[in-house]
């Protein structure tokens, strides 16, 4: 092989890294005037945002029943009767419930 066609294969992979180099760049920084873009998850989740309160679906004889729910052993047990009473359940009938919960905006679990 010539040594005129060694570098032009190298030239070529170095413009390839470059220019993967910049599109990963422009991810992060505008193209135009070099400033980073600020962070995704602020721009789609506006501050003023309230969280809401998650809503389960629980059907009992066939019937729906939406109940609020809220992370945490509290929000278990409030839960538990909840459900206790849309089954009839007096509080000496014990069942388990697992469930978990994740904040809409940090996506941090709560059970």
């Amino acid at each position: 092989m010539a040594p005129g066609v060694r570098k032009t294969d190298r030239v070529a992979r170095f413009q390839k890294m470059q220019q993967a180099w910049q599109k990963d760049r422009e991810e992060h920084y505008c193209r135009f005037c070099e400033q980073a873009y600020p962070d995704w998850k602020d721009s789609l989740t506006p501050k003023e945002l309230k969280p809401s309160t998650p809503i389960m679906a629980v059907s009992v004889r066939g019937r729906v029943h939406k109940l609020r729910v809220r992370p945490g052993p509290d929000g278990k047990e409030d839960f538990k009767r909840q459900v206790r009473a849309l089954l009839g359940y007096d509080d000496s009938m014990e069942f388990d419930v697992i469930f978990e919960c994740k904040t809409p905006h940090s996506g941090e679990k709560g059970r």
